[in-house]
């Protein structure tokens, strides 16, 4: 209840701007578990006037005591409601009135907050201990700033976690696939799930600047070879078919440089598209494309692209772009839409 605009906050509005203060400092407070300068947190209830009190007196009867039972409920908590001496002569003279709420601890800001704020952060701030305790502090750190994971996360999945940063920092290079990691849980998928959450606390680790997307390579993980689906592919290899479609590895796609390539999103359009034989067709990476990039020639001849006229092909076609500037799409452009 709101006795005035600026005065007589409720219980309610109060513990509301307790839980944003609580969700906006969460990762600092996490990484000191201090209030800062040790200064304790004021929350102004305010006063109302004598007149917008006597206006509904059950209401004010209500609202104070409201604050007298939310006083006795935390007191014990490290919160504190002072009170201040009012003579309101409409409400038969003296009254005693909340003035301001002050919080002298994190924990007891969480608590006031509610209890599943409480519960989120004593979960999180154990998980912080437990880094620091193996030495871990910066990673510490970096989850302290992923609010998401280090409240929600099950519990195996965080020890989950934990291992494969313990087992990384230990093994670098890696020299061994993903599906060998001796980690209980970490699968291929698995990784790809927590592949930029990894990558962060390993960059704080380690002072090293690690992409999401650069992880696995530059922690020296093997890789089984990418392929890629081509036809012509007698241009690479003597004796293949010309229009049987083969699966290639990039490395072999290095044996030779045609004079021009073309690059197909969509498998059965591959197929079928018209190209002299001499001109290879890399078809259906769609944004697997990233592979091209193991291959050498790629910048030193002619590059045509076709894809599906829909926001997906655009998208490919403009990533393939960053990665091959001169590319020529065809049958892309407006007049063609």
């Amino acid at each position: 209840m709101t006795i005035a605009k600026n005065a007589g906050r409720s219980v309610e509005e109060i513990r509301d701007l307790v839980r944003r203060r609580c969700a906006r400092s969460f990762s600092d407070w996490l990484k000191c578990t201090n209030l800062p300068e040790q200064k304790p947190l004021e929350f102004p209830i305010g006063i109302p006037t004598e007149k917008a009190a006597a206006q509904n007196v059950a209401k004010t009867e209500r609202w104070l005591r409201q604050w007298k039972e939310a006083e006795a409920c935390a007191i014990a908590h490290d919160v504190e409601v002072r009170w201040k001496d009012v003579f309101w002569h409409a409400m038969g003279g003296t009254r005693r009135v909340p003035e301001r709420l002050v919080i002298y601890s994190v924990q007891a800001a969480q608590a006031f907050a509610g209890k599943q704020q409480l519960q989120n952060f004593l979960r999180a701030s154990g998980r912080m201990k437990m880094l620091a305790q193996r030495r871990l502090s910066k990673a510490a750190c970096a989850l302290a700033d992923e609010r998401k994971f280090v409240t929600t996360a099950e519990n195996d999945e965080f020890k989950r976690l934990l291992a494969l940063l313990e087992w990384m920092l230990m093994h670098q290079p890696a020299d061994c696939y993903i599906r060998e990691i001796p980690v209980v849980g970490v699968d291929t998928k698995w990784l790809e799930r927590h592949t930029a959450l990894l990558a962060r606390l390993l960059s704080a680790q380690t002072s090293q600047e690690i992409s999401a997307s650069h992880l696995v390579r530059a922690w020296g993980f093997k890789t089984p070879p990418a392929t890629v689906r081509v036809r012509h592919a007698h241009v690479f290899v003597d004796g293949m078919p010309a229009e049987v479609m083969t699966g290639l590895p990039a490395e072999v796609l290095n044996l030779r440089t045609p004079k021009a390539v073309v690059i197909v999103e969509n498998i059965q359009t591959g197929l079928s598209i018209a190209v002299p034989h001499d001109i290879p067709v890399l078809m259906g990476m769609g944004y697997g494309f990233e592979v091209l990039s193991q291959v050498s020639w790629l910048q030193d001849v002619a590059v045509y692209y076709f894809g599906d006229l829909d926001v997906h092909g655009l998208d490919i076609l403009l990533a393939i772009r960053t990665k091959v500037p001169k590319v020529q799409s065809f049958e892309m452009n407006l007049e063609t839409f």
